[in-house]
């Protein structure tokens, strides 16, 4: 799936469901609605086409949300879950951006 699929979607048939999130039934067009809204958001970060972000983030929507974003600015994204203190946090270094819902302090990643 990719933000141009949702996007067909969206116009082609926007009342039908495309996700449900947390028993909440999610349409197509709300889902692409929400993909440009986090796209306009992102832009705040001037990431250039072709850096690399690692995502970790619990929540399953806001994740997907994230990631079509993202790839709507031509920006590489990995998923991991970090844990509490990473047990080999130098993993991190290799991406130029780093979005976590959970603490991660400079002295532990």
């Amino acid at each position: 799936m990719t933000a141009d699929y949702i996007a067909f979607h969206a116009a082609e048939r926007p009342s039908a469901v495309a996700v449900v999130d947390d028993g909440r039934e999610i349409t197509y067009a709300d889902f692409w609605r929400n993909i440009r809204k986090f796209t306009a958001a992102l832009r705040e970060f001037d990431l250039p086409r072709g850096a690399k972000v690692m995502i970790d983030c619990d929540d399953v929507y806001s994740h997907w949300l994230l990631r079509f974003a993202f790839e709507r600015h031509g920006v590489a994204t990995a998923t991991s879950i970090v844990q509490e203190k990473p047990a080999s946090p130098l993993f991190l270094q290799d991406f130029d951006f780093v979005l976590s819902d959970k603490d991660i302090r400079a002295e532990s990643a």
